[in-house]
């Protein structure tokens, strides 16, 4: 399962950038169709961010790293959870509302969810701390 992980974390990063990014143009233009473009990019990005999360755990327990590496994996681990709670928390509070933001608080919703965007990319930087600096999950080339 090691080899998975890589291969979905891009989906949640760029579905839920994408999701902030539209909702934001929807809210400030007042156009419908991007905040519904939105929701479909969040709900499918919350859903990849929970397959990622789980392939991750899956690829820990299967790699080995240096005691560096190992704390950056736990700051990497530890932020993934942290989004993966706040997008978790977004979506059942737009599902709640029946897929739409909910008006009386659109702008604590934004907010929260650029925290999360702020979070995701915090994950991403340490998963590429991992691979770019730590070569973790790298395998070496044979002659």
């Amino acid at each position: 399962m090691t080899g998975l992980h890589p291969l979905l974390v891009h989906f949640p990063l760029a579905l839920l950038l994408v999701a902030f990014a539209l909702e934001l143009g929807g809210q400030i233009l007042k156009k419908h169709e991007l905040s519904r473009a939105a929701w479909w990019n969040q709900v499918i990005g919350t859903g990849f961010l929970f397959a990622a999360v789980l392939s991750g755990l899956s690829a820990r327990q299967e790699a080995e790293f240096s005691p560096a590496a190992g704390e950056i994996l736990d700051l990497h681990q530890q932020a993934a959870f942290a989004a993966t709670a706040l997008f978790s928390a977004l979506l059942l509070w737009r599902i709640a509302s029946r897929s739409s933001i909910p008006l009386t608080k659109k702008w604590v919703y934004l907010l929260l969810f650029a925290a999360g965007s702020g979070i995701l990319l915090v994950v991403a930087w340490y998963g590429g701390e991992l691979v770019y600096r730590y070569r973790a999950g790298i395998q070496p080339i044979l002659p």
